[in-house]
């Protein structure tokens, strides 16, 4: 049931990213139908990564936590489908971190990050940065718990390390995805507070 609720939130969020007219705010424009064209492809690769991302997260979530839930443990096909949805999280999760990092800076104050027209023009704010500071601090918690999940799990599957650390290596990724669940009802909640207010 839970489960079922959670990928309903992330595929409604998916469909949203997907939307032609997401994320347009009215702010940062620049003059030109270069920069119009350069700005709309960087939302569109944005929006696939994006959804590349709640893909991944919602199979590797569903069944991570059904898994550990039904036997404590992943194995057979559950495992595999884990493994694939993990890939699929990983890769959205490099190209949407160096797509997004520059435009959630978390020392740009929110008011010159959406462009205050009394504050001018802010040397250090790059063009087109539309988050707030929740979204901002949302998407550098998502970076460092996926790099942290995904890194610890690699490195439980060499064979460097003995039975012990795997153990604990598991527990941390295991950590790490909980956080993510968090983060993630967290951002869903400010995609419908954002919704709300446009």
């Amino acid at each position: 049931m839970i489960a079922a609720i959670f990928i309903s939130l992330l595929c409604v969020s998916l469909l949203w990213s997907m939307h032609p007219g997401a994320g347009k705010t009215g702010v940062g424009r620049a003059s030109g139908c270069e920069a119009a064209d350069a700005r709309a492809s960087f939302r569109y690769w944005d929006r696939w990564a994006y959804g590349i991302l709640c893909a991944g997260f919602c199979v590797a979530a569903v069944t991570g936590f059904t898994g550990w839930l039904r036997t404590g443990k992943l194995d057979g096909w559950w495992l595999f489908i884990h493994v694939v949805g993990g890939g699929l999280f990983a890769a959205g999760l490099l190209f949407s971190s160096v797509r997004l990092a520059e435009r959630c800076r978390l020392l740009v104050p929110e008011r010159l990050a959406f462009g205050d027209a009394a504050a001018g023009e802010h040397e250090g704010t790059p063009a087109g940065a539309t988050f707030s500071s929740g979204q901002r601090l949302v998407f550098w918690t998502t970076v460092v718990l996926g790099f942290v999940g995904v890194g610890s799990i690699f490195a439980g599957m060499s064979s460097v390390v003995g039975y012990a650390v795997q153990e604990r290596l598991c527990d941390l990724h295991r950590y790490c995805g909980v956080g993510l669940l968090l983060a993630a009802c967290v951002h869903m909640l400010l995609l419908i507070m954002n919704v709300k207010k446009g």
